[in-house]
């Protein structure tokens, strides 16, 4: 049996007084008794109990996630200061996709009464973050890449058209870790200037897509639909006239 959080069940209704009164450890009930895979002795007692694993009871450093939902690992991060601070990796998301967190707390209920454990609610401390800066890395990226008609985005919640019908409009592609200020050309490889992007990252509609991100919905100057092809963007840092970076993404339509 793995070490967690534990509690002792009586085999019958009458034992119930003999709960302990709180989960713990199983190396926790070694001082007054011995176990095995699923049973406890108590010498003091004389009672068998059996022994089940109680609540959530998995270390808070081990990998975890749900099929098809997330995924993530957690480390401490090494500190001077007498506070524990702790590093969260949310695995296979999407940049630029808005993410929503909360920490929780959560007791360990009173197995001896059958009170159930109790915990903090999520919308006390919930907060949305938007993925699009990259540390120590300048380059700007486009996602998805290629982008694909063929891909349901609206079923991954990429592509969202509120409450009316989805139409070419709501096509989405993201431009991220952009300078805070930029400005974003987009062009055919022959050259031909298919669309202007201003991004202002202090803007409040930004907070949509991140501080360091600006959509495009495919739709160029003459408010036409684009057709497949390979397509150049340039960026240019309206703050810093040395910065400008050149990229391209791929349509298939």
């Amino acid at each position: 049996m793995e070490p967690g959080k534990y509690y002792d069940v009586p085999f019958t209704y009458e034992e119930r007084q003999h709960y302990i009164d709180n989960p713990g450890e199983i190396s926790e009930f070694l001082p007054t008794g011995y176990y095995t895979d699923d049973e406890f002795y108590d010498p003091i007692k004389d009672k068998v109990f059996k022994i089940v694993e109680f609540g959530d009871n998995r270390s808070l450093y081990e990998p975890h996630g749900v099929e098809g939902m997330y995924s993530y690992t957690v480390t401490q991060d090494e500190t001077d200061s007498d506070l524990y601070t702790y590093r969260i990796v949310l695995e296979k998301k999407m940049y630029a996709k808005k993410q929503y967190f909360a920490v929780i707390a959560t007791d360990t209920g009173d197995p001896k009464s059958g009170t159930p454990k109790l915990q903090s609610s999520p919308a006390t401390n919930g907060a949305a973050v938007v993925p699009s800066q990259l540390k120590n890395d300048d380059d700007v990226y486009v996602v998805p890449n290629p982008y694909r008609v063929d891909v349901d985005y609206e079923a991954m919640g990429w592509e969202d058209p509120g409450d009316d019908d989805w139409g070419e409009q709501d096509r989405k592609i993201v431009f991220f870790n952009l300078p805070e200020q930029a400005m974003i050309k987009i062009y055919t490889l022959s050259g031909d200037l298919v669309r202007t992007l201003s991004h202002n990252g202090k803007a409040k509609e930004q907070d949509k897509y991140g501080e360091r991100a600006a959509r495009w919905n495919l739709i160029n100057e003459n408010e036409q639909a684009v057709t497949s092809g390979v397509y150049l963007y340039s960026v240019i840092d309206v703050n810093d006239d040395n910065y400008e970076f050149v990229g391209k993404f791929v349509i298939i339509k």
